[in-house]
């Protein structure tokens, strides 16, 4: 029952500790010279890879 908890809960739980890394990617992408195509690209592969 304990297991089974830890396993439906792990997805969400590994979603909210990669959610710091994407903010600080976004944060350096904005920061870039050439950020309006580094942002359009990256938005374009989170919308494929989804």
């Amino acid at each position: 029952m304990i297991l089974k908890a830890i396993a439906e809960s792990f997805p969400m739980s590994v979603g909210v500790a990669l959610s710091p890394m994407l903010i600080a990617v976004i944060v350096l992408i904005f920061m870039t010279g050439k950020a309006k195509t580094n942002a359009a690209s990256f938005f374009l592969v989170g919308c494929l890879g989804s």
